[in-house]
Protein backbone atom coordinates (compact mmCIF):
# COMPACT_ATOMS: atom_id res chain seq x y z
CA UNK A 1 0.00 0.00 0.00
CA UNK A 2 1.26 3.52 -0.96
CA UNK A 3 2.17 6.00 2.12
CA UNK A 4 -0.07 8.25 3.35
CA UNK A 5 1.99 11.15 2.09
CA UNK A 6 2.63 10.51 -1.19
CA UNK A 7 -0.94 9.56 -2.03
CA UNK A 8 -1.65 13.07 -0.61
CA UNK A 9 1.51 14.46 -2.94
CA UNK A 10 0.23 12.77 -5.44
CA UNK A 11 -3.60 13.59 -5.37
CA UNK A 12 -3.45 16.94 -4.48
CA UNK A 13 -0.23 18.24 -6.62
CA UNK A 14 2.27 18.87 -3.48
CA UNK A 15 5.90 18.82 -3.30
CA UNK A 16 7.30 15.85 -1.56
CA UNK A 17 8.06 16.01 2.64
CA UNK A 18 7.20 14.48 5.54
CA UNK A 19 3.43 13.83 6.66
CA UNK A 20 3.54 17.17 8.83
CA UNK A 21 5.07 18.92 5.93
CA UNK A 22 2.18 17.50 3.54
CA UNK A 23 -0.29 18.37 5.70
CA UNK A 24 0.46 22.07 6.28
CA UNK A 25 0.96 22.61 2.39
CA UNK A 26 -2.71 20.73 1.96
CA UNK A 27 -4.45 22.57 4.52
CA UNK A 28 -7.68 24.35 2.79
CA UNK A 29 -7.07 21.52 0.08
CA UNK A 30 -8.72 19.23 2.59
CA UNK A 31 -11.87 19.26 4.55
CA UNK A 32 -12.53 20.69 7.56
CA UNK A 33 -13.33 17.48 9.41
CA UNK A 34 -10.47 15.67 7.06
CA UNK A 35 -7.73 18.31 8.26
CA UNK A 36 -8.88 17.45 12.09
CA UNK A 37 -8.58 14.01 11.33
CA UNK A 38 -5.16 14.49 9.38
CA UNK A 39 -4.12 16.70 12.69
CA UNK A 40 -4.69 13.76 14.54
CA UNK A 41 -2.78 11.34 12.89
CA UNK A 42 -0.14 13.43 12.53
CA UNK A 43 0.26 14.13 16.33
CA UNK A 44 -0.29 10.17 17.11
CA UNK A 45 2.43 9.15 14.49
CA UNK A 46 5.18 11.86 16.37
CA UNK A 47 3.33 10.61 19.76
CA UNK A 48 4.59 6.66 18.56
CA UNK A 49 8.28 7.20 18.34
CA UNK A 50 8.45 8.55 22.48
CA UNK A 51 7.51 5.16 24.38
CA UNK A 52 5.76 7.02 26.96
CA UNK A 53 3.23 9.03 24.64
CA UNK A 54 3.01 5.62 22.14
CA UNK A 55 1.05 3.90 25.11
CA UNK A 56 -1.83 7.38 25.03
CA UNK A 57 -2.24 6.73 20.93
CA UNK A 58 -5.77 5.28 20.21
CA UNK A 59 -4.90 2.93 16.91
CA UNK A 60 -8.21 2.71 16.06
CA UNK A 61 -9.04 6.30 16.04
CA UNK A 62 -5.58 6.63 14.00
CA UNK A 63 -6.50 3.84 11.87
CA UNK A 64 -10.16 5.44 10.84
CA UNK A 65 -8.50 8.92 10.58
CA UNK A 66 -6.08 7.27 7.99
CA UNK A 67 -8.95 5.15 6.30
CA UNK A 68 -11.13 8.55 6.15
CA UNK A 69 -8.20 10.27 4.24
CA UNK A 70 -7.46 7.53 1.82
CA UNK A 71 -10.87 7.42 0.92
CA UNK A 72 -11.18 10.78 0.40
CA UNK A 73 -8.16 11.12 -1.25
CA UNK A 74 -9.11 8.04 -3.84
CA UNK A 75 -11.62 9.92 -4.94
CA UNK A 76 -12.24 12.32 -7.38
CA UNK A 77 -9.17 14.95 -7.33
CA UNK A 78 -9.91 18.17 -5.51
CA UNK A 79 -9.31 20.07 -9.20
CA UNK A 80 -11.96 17.82 -10.92
CA UNK A 81 -14.47 19.04 -7.72
CA UNK A 82 -13.52 22.42 -8.13
CA UNK A 83 -14.41 21.92 -12.02
CA UNK A 84 -17.45 20.49 -11.19
CA UNK A 85 -18.51 22.84 -8.60
CA UNK A 86 -17.94 26.08 -11.16
CA UNK A 87 -19.86 24.01 -14.13
CA UNK A 88 -22.99 23.16 -11.49
CA UNK A 89 -22.54 27.83 -10.80
CA UNK A 90 -22.59 27.89 -14.84
CA UNK A 91 -25.23 25.22 -15.25
CA UNK A 92 -27.60 27.11 -12.75
CA UNK A 93 -27.26 30.55 -14.06
CA UNK A 94 -27.60 29.07 -17.62
CA UNK A 95 -31.22 27.46 -16.64
CA UNK A 96 -32.01 31.05 -15.07
CA UNK A 97 -31.38 32.54 -17.54
CA UNK A 98 -33.31 30.35 -19.77
CA UNK A 99 -36.48 31.27 -17.39
CA UNK A 100 -36.05 34.74 -17.52
CA UNK A 101 -35.81 34.78 -21.35
CA UNK A 102 -39.06 32.09 -21.59
CA UNK A 103 -40.97 34.73 -19.38
CA UNK A 104 -40.09 37.98 -21.48
CA UNK A 105 -40.70 35.86 -24.46
CA UNK A 106 -44.18 34.94 -23.10
CA UNK A 107 -44.73 38.49 -21.77
CA UNK A 108 -44.01 40.03 -24.88
CA UNK A 109 -47.28 37.18 -26.58
CA UNK A 110 -49.39 38.07 -24.28
CA UNK A 111 -49.74 41.58 -24.85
Amino acid sequence: MEPLERQMQRALGLPKGTLDQTLRRARRLLPRDLRRAAAALAEARQAEGNPRLARQVDPARSQEAEARLRAWLSGPEPRRRKALHWLGILASFLVSLALGLGMLAALATAT
